[in-house]
């Protein structure tokens, strides 16, 4: 194994956002941009927002020292069809990720194996 890291966020945190424009476009990658504006309810898009910090907080540290000059924009998080969390780019072989969410907490953990 490579590394491992893992991040938890309270949703709260993202819902107080005083500079919430500023916030999304500096963590979604383009794509994650697009999936963010299809969920039509403030709630999914709080647990959105919260489970892609919590995703990419979990890959600087798993990733470590790859990810130097790197910002979060710089990563694409997406789902498959079945909802599995996967990393679109940057093309980094054998990363495994999670993403959960509930009332009150997102929490993420990613593998580099």
């Amino acid at each position: 194994m490579k590394g491992i890291g893992t991040d938890i966020i309270e949703i709260k945190r993202i819902k107080q956002l005083n500079h919430r424009e500023r916030f999304i476009h500096k963590l979604l990658s383009e794509e994650e941009f697009r999936l963010y504006q299809s969920f039509q309810h403030e709630k999914r898009q709080n647990e959105f927002l919260a489970g892609r910090w919590a995703a990419k907080e979990a890959l600087y540290k798993a990733l470590g020292s790859y990810c130097d000059g790197k910002s979060h924009k710089d990563f694409s998080v997406m789902n498959d069809e079945r909802g599995k969390p996967y990393l679109l780019s940057p093309t980094i072989e054998s990363v495994h990720i999670s993403i959960s969410h509930c009332e009150n907490y997102a929490v993420a953990f990613v593998i580099w194996a």
